[in-house]
């Protein structure tokens, strides 16, 4: 059993704890190793921050930007369709071949061929070609059409609609956006009311209430 001699001086605390050993030069490339990935991992980590702050608010900019573009483009959409809207009291140039003193009232169609809506709407329309037939409705009916007449007289035709067909119609000058729009006009030309495109059945009652009205 060897024996160890105590040194005058020395802690007794130091001889019980065994002495670390030296670092061999894996050891030390180990911890350069780990102290440089270290470094690195936290240098990346605030370059990627950086990167992630400047993407969200590149993000954020072009979000708002696109918002601000659809709303300006809404906007200019809305003042475009308000200017093309027939609304009451506004005043209507005479159609070509047809003058709307001729008539109290007039109820124009305004529609256009392959016009999806238009064709959906066609039974009604013959409803009041019919009621106008049977003196129901005292308002003159008018088809008006941005194609040619020949095409357009095909499809009133087709439909066997008996109202005058006009066609070569510039619909700006009508104040008219899309179709089918009905336009009710009294003798001075002016728009007594409207209805915009293809109308649920309690709209088509509107517009069969009004006309009868007119007629009395």
């Amino acid at each position: 059993m060897s024996k160890t001699r105590r040194i005058e001086g020395q802690d007794d605390s130091a001889s019980r704890w065994p002495e670390r050993p030296l670092l061999d030069a894996q050891g030390i490339a180990n911890i350069q190793c780990r102290n440089y990935f270290k470094g690195h991992v936290g240098s990346i980590s605030e370059f990627m921050k950086e990167k992630i702050e400047l993407l969200t608010n590149i993000a954020f900019i072009a979000v708002v930007l696109i918002i601000g573009g659809v709303a300006v483009k809404n906007a200019a959409f809305s003042k475009k369709n308000n200017e093309l809207e027939p609304r009451a009291g506004s005043q209507l140039p005479n159609p070509p071949g047809y003058e709307w003193n001729t008539h109290d009232l007039t109820l124009v169609l305004a529609l256009k061929k392959n016009c999806q809506y238009c064709e959906n709407s066609m039974p009604f329309y013959r409803t009041l070609a019919e009621l106008r037939q049977a003196k129901q409705i005292s308002a003159h009916i008018v088809s008006m059409f941005p194609d040619s007449i020949d095409e357009a007289r095909d499809v009133m035709n087709r439909e066997k609609i008996a109202v005058d067909v006009i066609g070569g119609i510039q619909w700006p000058n009508y104040k008219i956006s899309g179709t089918p729009t009905l336009i009710l006009v009294d003798k001075q030309g002016r728009v007594v009311k409207s209805w915009l495109g293809q109308l649920p059945k309690d709209a088509e009652s509107e517009v069969v209430s009004a006309l009868s009205a007119s007629s009395k």
